[in-house]
């Protein structure tokens, strides 16, 4: 059952982005994450305008409960008076593929027309991924993993992530890691398209167009706010 509007955010490490969700977003706000350390604090300035409340935020959600890593938040599918979904950052991207519009992707090879099931992968402050199916959504922790081969034991986001950039600076060697990293990931998971988003992707975009993973569609998301939508998503989806 359908209960809009809905309150739904993007909870990341240093911004967080808050919207209400009736019939697509309205009025997108971007805030410092630190500005509050709950959901009930976060929500507090739509006292009043939503039904039920879905939240991306970055990091795993364990029985309805959220505490990020990298920044004082903390979150609880309890916490307010209404429907309350909680999921992980790119399982929201994820579950926005079916809301997205053809103009809200940009292929570097193929045409994505067909995206059956997509593997989203971000590459930001860390790396992480989940895999769109029209039956379900699989969220995954593939920056936790070991590369292997030339990488020994290093873990791919120690690799593949804006950490791992600012920390050895070679953007080559991130290119590297990211190619090993994700055509493992299409041989484990059989996507027909692979789809970046995240701010390495966004601003150092030359470090990943001309690769071409073993895959039919290769791109990146270019929709401003796409875990906004995927939780709006699970949001009503839940309900």
């Amino acid at each position: 059952m359908r209960r809009e509007p809905v309150l739904v955010g993007d909870v990341g490490g240093t911004h967080s982005r808050w919207a209400i969700y009736c019939n697509g977003l309205q009025d997108v706000q971007i805030r410092a994450t630190a500005d509050t350390k709950t959901l009930s604090e976060a929500a507090q300035p739509y006292a009043g305008r939503y039904s039920a409340v879905g939240v991306a935020v970055a990091g795993p959600v364990t029985d309805g409960r959220v505490t990020l890593t990298n920044a004082d938040w903390r979150a609880a599918e309890t916490d307010l008076d209404v429907p309350v979904r909680l999921v992980n950052d790119l399982e929201a991207v994820a579950l926005s593929i079916p809301l997205l519009t053809p103009t809200d992707f940009t292929w570097w090879s193929g045409r994505g027309e067909s995206l059956s099931r997509v593997l989203c992968l971000g590459v930001g402050t860390g790396f992480g991924g989940a895999l769109f199916t029209p039956d379900k959504v699989v969220p995954m922790e593939p920056g936790h993993e070991q590369l292997g081969g030339e990488f020994g034991s290093q873990t791919v986001e120690s690799v593949v992530s804006g950490m791992a950039l600012g920390r050895h600076g070679d953007p080559e060697f991130l290119r590297a890691g990211f190619s090993f990293a994700v055509n493992r990931l299409v041989d484990r998971w059989e996507p027909d398209a692979v789809c970046l988003i995240g701010g390495v992707v966004e601003h150092r975009t030359g470090l990943f167009d001309d690769l071409r993973p073993s895959v039919q569609s290769y791109g990146r998301i270019v929709h401003a706010s796409p875990a906004l939508l995927g939780a709006a998503r699970a949001a009503m989806c839940s309900l």
